[in-house]
């Protein structure tokens, strides 16, 4: 009798555990908010700018290979810049686009991420300069970030 109840109790609790498990690597830890408020605290002190570079674990498919194939703890960047409505990160997502900050962030594993920024960015990082990446980004915007095993590109739905 004892021994039917441990067998009940660990059929009910081990699939508990392997749900709990795939929820925390699906959605994060429930500290995000903890982590969105502190985000937001950083956006208000000024803390990012425009070129400013962004780091984090994915949590898509091939985030492994990445990180195995370039021996970082990171599989997955973009470039900060500042629009009217907010902080954008640019980035080769299918298709290249711009995502908001925060959203970015809270794709990451545990909302964790890190900022670079060049050490003579303010000499290297001009308006014109940031005015001419900002174009040549907006060339690649919707682009197909598809590829072929040579890394040649299979198509582009570039829209500009």
């Amino acid at each position: 009798m004892l021994r039917t109840r441990y067998i009940l109790l660990l059929l009910f609790l081990v699939p508990l555990l392997v749900a709990g498990f795939f929820l925390e690597k699906r959605y994060g830890k429930p500290n995000q908010l903890h982590q969105s408020q502190q985000l937001r605290q950083l956006i208000q002190k000024g803390e990012f700018q425009d070129g400013d570079l962004i780091f984090h674990t994915s949590r898509s498919a091939q985030s492994k290979a990445i990180q195995l194939a370039t021996k970082s703890a990171y599989s997955h960047c973009g470039i900060i810049y500042k629009t009217a409505g907010g902080y954008q990160v640019f980035e080769a997502v299918q298709p290249v686009s711009s995502t908001p900050l925060d959203k970015w962030v809270a794709r990451g594993e545990g909302g964790h991420f890190v900022v670079k920024r060049l050490k003579n960015a303010k000499q290297v990082l001009t308006p014109s300069a940031l005015a001419r990446l900002k174009k040549e980004g907006g060339s690649l915007r919707a682009r197909d970030t598809t590829c072929t095993l040579n890394g040649q590109m299979t198509k582009s739905t570039a829209q500009n």
